[in-house]
């Protein structure tokens, strides 16, 4: 803990007084102490397998396009060649697995942003939601009416007076806006509230091991990643190693 950190986030004596602004900036400071944060296991299983929407996705791309891309190397290396009766189930598999990957994409993304990017405050203006990067230049972004792939989903709930904790990428375009909120427990945490599609996923960051660490999940969700690489392993062998 630095010495200028606030009692607000400390075990020995909370200042109830502290105010959510001053609460929230001293969190983003203390997250841009660590340019590079820890990810734990945990937090990687609870972010990609914990949450419906995230879960569909990923099986979704992995489902569709692991076929196409051991086809399309196959094809490539000469090992399967092309016939005019795998072109229709081709492009349907290309286009579910495209589909899957698009709605997955901003998952990644946030997982790279809370590893490496600058996190700030935005706050709501006529322009829209006003931020900063790493330089110190602001940056506006009006919130769609409609939900597009990729981009920020803003809670209609917030408060218009709060800000909102925002983490900026190397590109300043490249950004995630998060309800949080300081979360006092047995050491300094804070925790991230981010609405992605229909569901909210909550991050915790704890601020003395410098890592976010996610809640446990169900067992049975652990047979996703092995069903993956089994799923892979079959179109492999069914494309190098074809039963004749």
């Amino acid at each position: 803990m630095s010495e200028n950190q606030d009692p607000q986030f400390s075990n020995d004596a909370p200042e109830p007084d502290m105010s959510f602004k001053d609460a929230l900036q001293l969190v983003a400071d203390q997250l841009n102490e660590a340019p590079r944060r820890k990810l734990s296991l945990s937090f990687l299983n609870f972010w990609f397998l914990g949450h419906k929407d995230v879960l569909v996705a990923l099986l979704n791309a992995a489902f569709f396009g692991i076929p196409v891309f051991f086809f399309a190397l196959g094809k490539v290396l000469g090992y399967k060649p092309f016939e005019p009766t795998d072109l229709w189930w081709v492009l349907i598999c290309l286009l579910f697995g495209v589909l899957g990957l698009a709605f997955f994409t901003p998952y990644w993304k946030a997982v790279f942003l809370f590893k490496n990017g600058y996190f700030t405050l935005g706050y709501v203006s006529e322009r829209g939601i006003v931020y900063k990067d790493s330089a110190g230049n602001k940056h506006y972004w009006i919130p769609s009416q409609f939900y597009k792939i990729g981009q920020p989903f803003i809670d209609c709930i917030h408060r218009p007076d709060e800000p909102y904790l925002v983490v900026v990428g190397k590109n300043p375009n490249n950004f995630l806006v998060m309800d949080s909120f300081p979360y006092l427990g047995k050491g300094d945490l804070a925790a991230f509230s981010i609405f992605m599609g229909f569901y909210t996923i909550y991050a915790i960051y704890d601020l003395n091991n410098k890592t976010f660490f996610g809640s446990s999940i169900r067992m049975w969700r652990w047979i996703i990643p092995v069903g993956i690489v089994l799923w892979s392993i079959l179109w492999f062998g069914a494309v190098f190693f074809p039963v004749n």
